[in-house]
Formats: C-alpha cells, sequence, structure tokens
C-alpha cells in the first residue's frame, strides 16, 4: 500500500527530477524488494479479513467515499488514501480526484478562485495529467533512484504528521527559470510566486493533508540553467533557512532553458539540443 502512496507522490513530481544522496542501489534494491513483499502480505491477509467481514453482512467502513481506513491509523500517512481491496496508484488518482481538485486550489490569489479556473484545472487533471503519464514518469526515473530514497521522504513527512511540534516539515528546494518563479502566471510583473508552481505544489499537498506537512523552497532565477543551480549546491549557496541542514527534496525545472538551442548551429541541431540538455543534468 506504501507503495501506491509513493508512486502518487512521484506523480505530483513527475516533470521534474529530484535528487537526494545517492545509496548503494544494488544492496538497497534486494532490501526494498523483500520490504514490500512482506507488506504485501501482511496487507494481503488484512484485506481478505475486510472482504470476509463484508461477506457476512458486516461494515468495513469501505464506502464509496472511503472516510476512514480501516487498515492504518488516523496518525498515519497512508490513513490520507484509505482505500478498498483494490489500492493500485491509478485508482487512487481517480478514487481522490474530486479532493484532489479541491485542494489544488490557491486561496492566496483570491482572483483565480472562479469556475471558468476550476473547469481548467479540471480539464489539465483529467485531460493532460492522465494515469498513463504516471506511468510514463515511472519508466524514465533517474539511475540513481531506489524504493529506499521515496521512503525517506514518506518517513519525513509521517514524523511529521504524528509529531508536527518536534519534526519540521519535509523542504523541498525547486531550482529553475522564470517558469519555475512564475513570470507571466498573473499579473504582469516578471515573477510572481504565489502564482508559481512550487507554491501551488506546497499548497496542493498541504491543503490536502489539512496540516503543512511540506516547505517548498523557490529557488528559480529567471534565465538561466543547470550549470547556475549545480554550482549553487557546490557552494552550499543556500538562503538562511536552509543553509544548516540543506533541503530533503531538490527538484530540477530547467528543462525549459537546458534545451535551448546555441547560438550559431545549424546543422545538427536536435542532437546538439539534447546533448546539451543531458550534460547539464549529468552535472547536476
Amino acid at each position: 500500500r506504501k507503495t501506491g502512496l509513493a508512486v502518487l507522490l512521484i506523480f505530483f513530481l513527475h516533470s521534474s527530477y529530484f535528487y537526494i544522496e545517492n545509496f548503494n542501489l544494488g544492496e538497497e534494491h534486494r532490501r526494498d524488494a523483500a520490504m514490500i513483499a512482506d507488506l504485501s502480505k501482511q496487507l494481503e491477509g488484512k484485506t481478505k479479513d475486510q472482504a470476509n467481514s463484508s461477506s457476512l453482512g458486516e461494515s468495513t467502513g469501505q464506502e464509496e467515499e472511503y472516510a476512514e481506513s480501516t487498515t492504518f491509523q488516523s496518525n498515519e500517512i497512508c490513513s490520507y488514501f484509505p482505500a478498498p481491496l483494490s489500492h493500485t496508484s491509478t485508482h487512487l488518482w481517480h478514487t481522490y480526484l474530486p479532493r484532489i481538485m479541491e485542494a489544488s486550489k490557491n486561496p492566496l490569489i483570491p482572483e483565480l478562485l472562479t469556475d471558468e479556473e476550476d473547469k481548467k484545472m479540471q480539464s489539465l487533471l483529467q485531460e493532460t495529467l492522465l494515469p498513463s503519464r504516471m506511468r510514463r514518469a515511472l519508466i524514465h526515473m533517474p539511475t540513481t533512484f531506489s524504493h529506499n530514497i521515496v521512503k525517506h521522504v514518506v518517513d519525513i513527512i509521517q514524523k511529521r504528521i504524528q509529531d508536527p511540534e518536534n519534526n519540521p516539515p519535509l523542504r523541498i528546494a525547486v531550482f529553475g527559470g522564470s517558469v519555475t518563479i512564475g513570470r507571466g502566471c498573473y499579473g504582469r510583473g516578471m515573477s510572481n510566486h504565489n502564482c508559481a508552481w512550487p507554491k501551488r505544489l506546497e499548497l496542493l499537498i498541504n491543503q490536502f493533508a489539512k496540516m503543512d506537512v511540506v516547505k517548498v523552497y523557490n529557488l528559480g532565477i529567471g534565465g538561466t540553467t543547470s550549470n547556475v543551480a549545480t554550482r549553487i549546491l557546490n557552494y552550499w549557496m543556500y538562503p538562511k533557512e536552509l543553509s544548516k541542514v540543506g533541503p530533503d527534496v531538490i527538484i530540477n525545472s530547467y528543462s525549459t532553458n537546458d534545451s535551448l538551442p546555441p547560438w550559431g548551429v545549424t546543422e545538427g541541431l536536435v542532437v546538439k539540443v539534447l546533448d546539451n540538455a543531458r550534460g547539464s543534468l549529468q552535472n547536476f
């Protein structure tokens, strides 16, 4: 079940790469597989018991709205996504789409809280961000990815839920260019952090969870590429709030700027652009 939740979290970040400390991937994958297999067996036993109870006419708390989780405690992260016997990531996405829609609203800009904006977001979620994209995002994960990385992120959120006074939110640092800082998002300014997607990501997760489980730091600079972010990381040039501990998750959102064609190049342009983008990401 936690794997399904991890897949959903990845989907929220599916268009960008994120980086955490590298692990010994071979050993980690073996441990991950054993952990997932053990968890699956436990869940299978619980869901069979629930199915038997349902066949005897007993209520299992798994009505259409899934208001309560019969498998996880209320202070566990998976209780946010209580589901019936079929709990694939696609099923979770479709089941909770209305709540995701509601959580995606941006109260920082009241002018955008209109039916027209709701229709735009609904079209985006139902016609563009489809489950098929979720699956493609998982197929093309970074080479440094392991289930243990996602588990580390989930554990931080879990501790925050259980004891918010003594555990900080998950710290996410976002690097990118003008798209990241919200140029043209709302109004005529060169940037608008309240409207930009990093703030919307923070609002989406926190409003869905009904508490501050993540803190997103927008470190975007217009007109820059991954090379700039690489230097910021190498020399630890974080803002004061992050300077002591650093972020838990880093998102690279330079795909647009990294893909700009070099000046004066006319032959082999596509190959050159791909090589530049790949090289920048590798350095990052």
